[in-house]
């Protein structure tokens, strides 16, 4: 890509209306210079109109989602803090299979029952969940290219892209979001926030209240180590950070109850899975 050319981001800001004036001035000048630019942008537009024609026929989530986030992002590694690489699958790629996929993956959260879904189960320090455990939620799910998105149960592919989408309601809902997962080897591996560069250092993701099944739009992947896999959705009152989480992790928590009593304000839902090849 040449420097010139304009980003799937950038591109999909401007068919969404979430530029200013001035700043769409400037990127009608580019696209103006730039053949590439021009051929994206129809592509962002061809691949919102139809994710528009079927959220008309099927009230599809994760459309925001898609909307704010359509990126051609390299499949390259990204070095991690843990040493652990994260690949997003682009949302455009491979001729708008995965775009496909994530339709498919919306229509199964819409056929899904209407009641707050068990999800990944809370495993609480108390002896039952208490009222703000029971109104939260984080639903995964895995994704490949050439399958249709099934919930994830209790094995788990190194291969396999995972989709995820969150519960938060209540009267007292929380403010952020952290989904990640911790091998036998006390490995992390972060799916939100975006962990890509070691000198980072996100915080949760901010999330919305009074939702159910809110989808998060990122297909992930990561080269995960066969053996015991624990996924973790750790919803906070307080964005922490993932240096926050990777140093109690180093300091032998690895369990939704040493969470829980080492930051206030958070609940954590748990998933154990077994890697295999």
């Amino acid at each position: 890509m040449k420097q010139s050319d304009l980003t799937y981001m950038q591109l999909g800001r401007y068919v969404a209306g979430e530029l200013t004036a001035s700043e769409a001035e400037v990127l009608n000048g580019a696209l103006a210079n730039s053949q590439e630019s021009r051929t994206r942008l129809i592509r962002v537009r061809t691949a919102v109109n139809h994710i528009s024609d079927m959220s008309d026929a099927e009230d599809v989530d994760l459309l925001p989602g898609i909307r704010r986030r359509i990126a051609l992002m390299p499949q390259q590694s990204a070095p991690q803090r843990s040493v652990v690489f994260r690949r997003i699958i682009p949302v455009l790629a491979a001729a708008g299979l995965l775009l496909a996929a994530a339709f498919l993956y919306n229509a199964y959260l819409k056929n899904e029952a209407a009641t707050v879904p068990e999800g990944i189960r809370a495993k609480t320090a108390t002896a039952g969940a208490d009222t703000r455990t029971r109104w939260i939620a984080l639903n995964a799910f895995r994704l490949s290219q050439n399958d249709a998105p099934t919930r994830i149960t209790d094995t788990l592919h190194p291969d396999d892209g995972l989709v995820f989408s969150y519960t938060n309601l209540g009267p007292a809902p929380f403010a952020h979001l952290m989904v990640f997962a911790i091998d036998d080897a006390a490995q992390v591996y972060w799916y939100y926030p975006a962990f890509l560069d070691a000198k980072d250092n996100p915080r949760g993701i901010q999330i919305k209240n009074g939702v159910s099944r809110e989808g998060l739009a990122e297909v992930i992947a990561h080269p995960y180590n066969e053996g015991t896999l624990q996924l973790f959705g750790l919803f906070s009152d307080t964005a922490l950070q993932v240096s926050d989480i990777e140093n109690a992790v180093h300091q032998g928590i690895s369990t939704a109850e040493g969470f829980e009593k080492r930051f206030s304000g958070v609940r954590v839902k748990t998933l154990k899975v077994t890697v295999t090849k």
